[in-house]
């Protein structure tokens, strides 16, 4: 939806960054290096996209990273 923060967890090789296009800020996560590489290659097109990518090490320190970018006031929420 947008204006969101996403987390998106086995991110894969970015074929959903399209689904993401109006979100504020994303997380992407996933274990293996190959499609991070890929991933980053690919969000290299995207112009307006806030992001953040790296592997499952550390993924604590990531979301807050993404919390201050964002100015979120929670990290997890519950949409309704």
């Amino acid at each position: 939806k947008k204006g969101d923060t996403v987390l998106e967890l086995a991110a894969g090789r970015g074929g959903d960054i399209h689904k993401l296009k109006d979100a504020k800020f994303v997380l992407f996560i996933d274990i293996i290096n190959d499609n991070l590489i890929q991933l980053r290659e690919r969000l290299s097109n995207q112009k307006n996209l806030k992001y953040i990518v790296g592997d499952e090490h550390d993924v604590l320190a990531r979301l807050i990273s993404c919390g201050k970018v964002s100015n979120a006031s929670d990290i997890f929420s519950k949409n309704d």
